[in-house]
């Protein structure tokens, strides 16, 4: 397996996050699989090198400075970052007036501000090497506003025009910035939506995952 050097993925312990680590393992990056559940990342970490991978598991919280400020720590002790993808992502719906401030401005933190100041310490160093990426995963709902689930797609319509002005701000430099929107998964990110209508419905099949270098594609089958 040929070392194609380190990849950061947040939000790993299940769902594409887990995906995205197993593919890029297998690949053979390293990868520094990041969640807040130590055990959860565990069983994925055990998974992938039980398969022949290279990873190292950071259990923190992106919604706190602390927990983003140990990624960034982690990702200057390791030196070059291939690959960052920003894929945690926390969700909350129902009736703006009969949500947790709190719980919302959590995710606040975890969808917009923890990838913008993972974007931003990393990439200088992509920048000056003149390679890297960045893959960040926004959602469907970035698109237009979603009534019951304002704050969040509010979240990820930053996260798809942000991801987009830094495309093009990079376009020269060698590093590439791809965002992705997809629709329902079977991540566990929607177990809890409270949506009118949402309750019980079934999500789709996450999508398989394959990647060329410097591409990234998803397909159905």
């Amino acid at each position: 397996m040929r070392d194609m050097g380190w990849a950061i993925v947040t939000g790993a312990s299940g769902g594409m996050g887990a995906a995205f680590t197993r593919a890029l393992a297998q690949r053979g990056h390293r990868v520094l699989a990041v969640a807040r559940s130590a055990e959860r990342i565990a069983r994925v970490a055990a998974d992938v090198k039980k398969n022949g991978g290279l990873v190292e598991t950071l259990a923190v919280d992106l919604a706190s400075a602390a927990g983003v400020a140990a990624v960034v720590d982690r990702a200057r002790a390791l030196g070059d970052i291939e690959l960052l993808v920003n894929n945690a992502g926390l969700s909350t719906s129902g009736h703006f007036l009969q949500q947790s401030p709190e719980r919302e401005i959590e995710s606040i933190h975890v969808n917009v501000e923890a990838l913008y100041t993972l974007t931003r310490r990393i990439v200088p160093a992509m920048v000056a090497r003149k390679h890297g990426g960045i893959l960040n995963i926004a959602s469907i709902v970035a698109f237009q506003a979603i009534p019951y689930w304002t704050t969040y797609a509010a979240t990820k319509a930053f996260v798809l025009a942000f991801g987009e002005g830094l495309s093009y701000e990079l376009r020269d430099s060698g590093v590439r910035v791809v965002t992705v929107c997809p629709g329902f998964t079977r991540t566990g990110l929607y177990a809890d939506t409270g949506v009118p209508g949402l309750a019980g419905r079934k999500s789709c099949a996450l999508p398989s995952l394959r990647m060329t270098r410097g591409a990234w594609f998803a397909s159905s089958g």
